[in-house]
């Protein structure tokens, strides 16, 4: 470089580089000069803080281990290590960079720090970061399905798990349920079996009847948080007949050219729908064919015949169970 001043700037030199400096002494009547030499040697790399990311998370968080700034003048390759630490136990070492600790070396409440050791094949002096505790993690959703997979208004269906929640740091867990008619959220029912008729299917409070959908979701907590919500697939629930009633032959006599009448009533529909009858009339059992009304003309008997009348329930989909008059 032939520089002419006693000392030389670092940005002037380079590792492994030989330099020398001449030295010429004179006292005006004498000269000498000497040559020194010297060779560059290797300046260790440095980092000036440790990285802990994130600084919040879980047991599931793989957190990392970084270097904020690293200064190395020689521009060396790096072969930085890091190293995780759970208090005074060191939970894994490795080659440096980006660090990645594996969330299963974890468990919630550790006090996890690293150390970034920056290196060129000398290494310099480490630094740690700033202690990270892992949070409580939330447990997994679970999977559930609606049984049985068709079912009437008085059916009772269950909301089966099929698939537990896991929950990242081994907690107890407790499940909670919750029923849907319509897209209408009964949230008062937190159980698993549920028969229709005990949901509502709209804010007026009526209940579930034939033709609406329902489903179930369910979720886990582990005491702090809850999973995901888990939804079952929806079934649409069948007609019911109507059930019961009563159905007498009136009048309990009557006079020649009058006629009887089946009257019927207590029938009930679950479903909300309306009631009507079918009718057959019968002369000492034998069916009276073509006869279908509520009325039978006397032109059908004679004096001394047994006349009574089957009648049975419909709503017009379904018909429910005939029912005999109590009288003939």
């Amino acid at each position: 470089e032939n520089l002419k001043d006693a000392s030389v700037g670092a940005s002037y030199t380079a590792k492994a580089e030989t330099w020398s400096v001449n030295v010429r002494v004179s006292d005006g009547h004498h000269e000498e000069e000497s040559e020194f030499k010297v060779i560059v040697g290797n300046t260790i790399p440095a980092c000036t803080a440790a990285v802990f990311a994130p600084d919040v998370g879980t047991t599931e968080t793989a957190f990392t281990c970084s270097c904020s700034e690293r200064i190395d003048p020689d521009d060396d390759p790096a072969m930085d290590t890091c190293s995780f630490r759970n208090g005074d136990e060191q939970l894994v070492e490795m080659l440096g960079g980006v660090c990645a600790l594996d969330p299963a070396l974890t468990s919630r409440g550790m006090e996890l720090r690293c150390t970034y050791i920056p290196s060129d094949g000398e290494k310099g002096e480490g630094v740690t970061s700033y202690p990270v505790s892992p949070r409580n993690a939330p447990p997994r959703a679970p999977s559930v399905v609606l049984e049985p997979t068709e079912g009437k208004a008085e059916t009772n269906f269950t909301c089966s798990v099929v698939e537990d929640s896991v929950d990242p740091d081994g907690d107890e867990l407790s499940y909670h349920f919750r029923w849907s008619v319509n897209d209408h959220v009964n949230d008062e029912l937190d159980q698993a079996d549920v028969v229709p008729t005990a949901l509502v299917r709209n804010l007026e409070g009526d209940a579930a009847r034939g033709g609406d959908k329902i489903s179930c979701a369910v979720w886990s907590n582990d005491g702090e948080e809850d999973s995901p919500v888990a939804s079952s697939e929806s079934v649409t629930l069948q007609n019911s007949p109507p059930v019961g009633g009563e159905v007498a032959v009136e009048p309990a006599s009557l006079k020649e050219g009058e006629s009887f009448t089946c009257v019927v009533s207590g029938a009930t529909d679950i479903d909300g729908d309306t009631v009507q009858w079918l009718y057959e009339w019968q002369i000492f059992g034998a069916a009276v064919i073509g006869q279908e009304s509520a009325v039978l003309d006397s032109s059908f008997f004679n004096k001394g015949d047994v006349v009574s009348c089957i009648a049975t329930p419909t709503d017009g989909v379904d018909a429910g169970v005939p029912v005999e008059s109590a009288n003939s």
